[in-house]
């Protein structure tokens, strides 16, 4: 018996680890992936930032009579997760998902910081 000729090798992929095209990553509307991610984060923290705001004036006109509008800033923050994860799964802006999920987590943080000291 002969021996089995060698398998051929596999074909190569246009470009090491094709995970996406090179035409995916590009600038979108002339905005860099740095500028995407800039631009989620100053979204998130100015969404909750207003939010706050409204609630906190809203709150001192009612002497705290409607305490429902302080879910408004959750669900703002949420809206606004729930549109970064739709714009990401289009690939059409996947740096402003981890801008605004920084932002997020910034504002958990100094929320952990505000609990830290106030119930010490």
């Amino acid at each position: 018996m002969s021996p089995l000729p060698p398998p051929e090798p596999p074909d190569q992929p246009a470009y090491p680890l094709d995970y996406a095209s090179p035409e995916s990553n590009r600038p979108v509307d002339g905005v860099g992936f740095g500028g995407q991610v800039t631009l989620g984060f100053v979204a998130f923290v100015g969404t909750v930032a207003c939010g706050l705001v409204m609630a906190a004036v809203i709150g001192s006109v009612t002497n705290g009579a409607y305490g429902i509008f302080l879910a408004g800033p959750a669900i703002a923050a949420a809206a606004l997760l729930l549109l970064s994860i739709n714009v990401y799964r289009r690939r059409r802006w996947t740096g402003f998902l981890i801008g605004a999920l920084g932002g997020l987590g910034l504002l958990l943080l100094a929320l952990g910081l505000c609990f830290a000291v106030v119930f010490r």
